[in-house]
């Protein structure tokens, strides 16, 4: 399960989600202090780390977790792009767990939108540089030995480029595999009150066989999680 918490403001909902959902591996971006508080005190026996805005949480045995930054915009007020990694000993195998959030284009829609010259270029810019960001990770993912799980939030849907390279490293989308409708994620805190983008995504190294794959709730954030059944073949006696 990933999930764009909206910087936390609604923690009990962000934990009922949590609860009705039950994932395996829980990752989040835009977490704040209190709201980590509050979810160690939630779950006292998980293995939970983070990692700036980042966080994995699991009730299996998690390990070797690390950031790394991603190319930044500099007009962006989102500083500090990145992901986290980290590893999960599912049975008897290792998985990795990556965990990502690229840069939105929030603050160049809202100048446009305010008709400030500078809108285009910050559009453009704000472009670039995600897709910058999406090479970067891609390239990671394209090195990793491990059966692996990518998630977050993407600022971008799947027919873009930024995801576009994601596939290219050979990660299949879930929700496009295995989802049903439109699986949308974002736009419901807008004026008409419901989701219209899907720009948070599960995305599967070539070993996993996806089962299904669902968004979750509206009401806790600004974004609604995602949510994936997974499968992780034997790699001898075909069994799961």
């Amino acid at each position: 399960m990933t999930y764009n918490i909206g910087q936390g403001r609604d923690v009990d909902g962000v934990i009922g989600e949590v609860e009705r959902q039950h994932p395996d591996v829980f990752i989040a971006q835009e977490i704040t202090a209190p709201f980590e508080q509050v979810f160690r005190a939630k779950y006292p026996n998980w293995s939970i780390q983070t990692r700036g805005e980042f966080l994995i949480a699991t009730a299996l045995p998690l390990s070797s977790v690390n950031r790394t930054e991603l190319p930044p915009l500099i007009d962006d007020p989102w500083k500090h792009p990145g992901y986290l990694r980290g590893i999960v000993r599912f049975g008897q195998r290792d998985i990795a767990i990556y965990n990502t959030h690229l840069s939105t284009p929030r603050p160049a829609l809202e100048a446009i939108r305010s008709r400030d010259r500078t809108g285009i270029h910050q559009i453009e810019s704000n472009a670039k540089s995600r897709i910058a960001q999406a090479k970067a990770l891609a390239q990671a993912l394209s090195r990793e030995s491990l059966p692996a799980i990518l998630g977050g939030d993407f600022n971008a849907p799947e027919s873009s480029v930024a995801c576009q390279l994601i596939r290219d490293a050979a990660f299949r989308d879930a929700f496009s595999e295995a989802g049903r409708g439109y699986g949308y994620t974002s736009g419901h805190r807008l004026r008409f009150g419901m989701s219209f983008a899907r720009i948070d995504h599960v995305y599967v190294s070539h070993e996993w066989a996806v089962k299904q794959c669902h968004p979750g709730g509206k009401l806790a954030s600004d974004h609604r999680p995602v949510v994936a059944d997974l499968v992780l073949p034997d790699r001898t006696a075909g069994n799961h």
